[in-house]
């Protein structure tokens, strides 16, 4: 089962899941679990199925059939009839011993806490058509618990191992680095104290499924080593299996090293096709002695981060290092993600507020500060640019130290050997006379140069878009009102959007806006 499970999720898995992120912000029709009464729906003999495209089980009468029958389906397949998407509003809790399966031809969305009982009681998930794995996502409040660790959990069939506790989780994927794994219930990692390293140092190829739940107070302090990768996971590698960590949130996280070679808080390396999937952190992370250091990962080589962010605060203090908001160094995919960290660099660091050094960036935007201590690169998206960046943006102001090395600092990108398109950049930079200083770029060096990219000269306090350029691109000055009083040329609306009281009324991302302010 797990390998006919694992190679069609594996050869559809990247492609199915950026689709579904494409069209994530088309309206459909859901099945909705809510406070509200029931409608549109049929359900006898333990299903519940949509009588209409657009239907709503409530929450009590749900309960209410799974206490009766103890075996309930919600499907979002009626007779003639297809609601697509499982969407659950309002809490809801199932009793012991009983099993529930949701499943939706789309997405299912949790928004609210879902409780499953002990006494082996089971929830199957099931998401997605073809052979594809779905979307099973989490919004601020949602998460599923499980009353016991010897509950049953499964998507789409496979078999997922319930795991209450960091160090339990530890001790079987470190034995065991290809199983699929999921998290209970929220842990408090404190009590583990400081952990000396990695706590899953084994490369994992396997799937993690944190089911919107939190691991809090995470501390991870090496001070003796080398050439290690440094995260809660040291290393995620496909490699012809998943290597896979998704629906996580890692809070409060303190993850420091003076010796290794890439450090994040959730993986210090995405390989081999691996991704960190709608995961998050918040805390610091810092290294002395480390090549690349990112909030969620440090490196990435052929793997991916897709629809994640992080608040962490990143320092490298060391030469030559890559630092970012999100990513260290990133050779593979970033898309529909955010930081919001400041990020510091030490001198001739590539520096960016959500990748040091990045290759593929789409729908992304960071908010932090950025700072390089001396003859290095610095932006407000990313430090180093190759490959492309489109459908992206950067807020936060750039900065280089006056060492007496020149830096490359610019609103969206320091040094830039990437296309771009649809992008725009609102921070002020500043540097030393000798730096290179621009509204989007300070060095184009390629000659493939941006279209359709912005700056803003009232908040950036620039007249030039790029402070030395050998390329073609097309940088326009807009000033603050200018940009919030429509999209700019070449932003398609069915990406972008505006209004006055999101982002400041600045242009922002239908599919990854910014979080609201609390």
């Amino acid at each position: 089962m797990f390998e006919r499970f694992a190679t069609r999720l594996c050869n559809a898995f990247g492609l199915a899941f950026l689709a579904l992120l494409a069209g994530a912000g088309v309206a459909q029709a859901n099945l909705v679990i809510s406070s509200n009464p029931t409608a549109n729906m049929n359900c006898g003999g333990g299903v519940c199925e949509p009588a209409a495209p657009r239907a709503n089980l409530n929450v009590t009468d749900l309960e209410n059939l799974i206490s009766q029958d103890g075996n309930v389906r919600v499907m979002t397949t009626g007779q003639n009839v297809e609601a697509t998407n499982i969407v659950v509003n309002a809490s809801f809790a199932t009793p012991n011993s009983t099993s529930l399966t949701l499943d939706a031809v789309g997405a299912i969305t949790v928004n609210a806490p879902v409780s499953i009982g002990g006494g082996i009681a089971e929830l199957e998930l099931q998401s997605g058509t073809g052979g594809t794995l779905g979307d099973i996502s989490f919004g601020p409040n949602g998460d599923i618990t499980f009353g016991s660790t010897t509950d049953l959990f499964n998507i789409n069939g496979e078999v997922f191992q319930l795991e209450g506790t960091l160090p339990d989780l530890a001790k079987a994927a470190n034995a065991e680095p290809a199983r699929f794994y999921a998290l209970s219930n929220s842990y408090d990692a404190s009590a583990d104290g400081t952990y000396q390293s990695s706590p899953i140092s084994s490369t994992f190829s396997g799937y993690f499924e944190a089911l919107g739940n939190t691991i809090s107070n995470l501390t991870i302090n090496v001070t003796q080593g080398d050439g290690e990768y440094i995260g809660l996971f040291a290393q995620l590698a496909g490699n012809g299996g998943f290597g896979v960590v998704r629906n996580l949130r890692l809070a409060k996280a303190s993850v420091l090293s003076s010796y290794a070679t890439d450090i994040g808080a959730i993986a210090g390396g995405v390989e081999q096709n691996a991704i960190v999937v709608q995961s998050s952190t918040t805390g610091e992370v810092q290294a002395g002695d480390s090549s690349s250091v990112g909030g969620v990962a440090g490196w990435i080589e052929l793997g991916s981060v897709i629809s994640s962010w992080s608040s962490a605060k990143v320092t490298a203090g060391n030469t030559f290092a890559s630092v970012g908001g999100l990513v260290g160094y990133s050779g593979g995919t970033i898309a529909n993600s955010y930081a919001t960290g400041a990020v510091t660099g030490g001198e001739f660091s590539d520096a960016g507020g959500l990748a040091g050094d990045g290759y593929e960036i789409s729908g992304c935007f960071a908010t932090g500060d950025v700072y390089t201590a001396g003859g290095g690169s610095a932006g407000g998206l990313v430090g180093d640019a190759a490959g492309s960046i489109k459908n992206s943006y950067a807020e936060g102001n750039v900065s280089g130290g006056t060492g007496g090395y020149q830096n490359q600092l610019g609103g969206l990108t320091g040094y830039e050997e990437a296309r771009g398109s649809a992008n725009y950049s609102t921070g002020k930079v500043t540097g030393g006379s000798s730096d290179l200083i621009g509204g989007v770029v300070g060095w184009d060096i390629m000659r493939r140069g941006y279209s359709y990219t912005f700056w803003d000269t009232t908040t950036s306090g620039l007249s030039r878009g790029a402070g030395q350029s050998n390329g073609q691109e097309t940088l326009t000055g807009l000033t603050s009102s200018q940009l919030r009083s429509g999209l700019p040329a070449g932003f398609r609306k069915t990406v972008w959007n505006e209004k006055v009281k999101t982002n400041h009324g600045f242009p922002y991302l239908i599919d990854n806006p910014p979080p609201k302010s609390k």
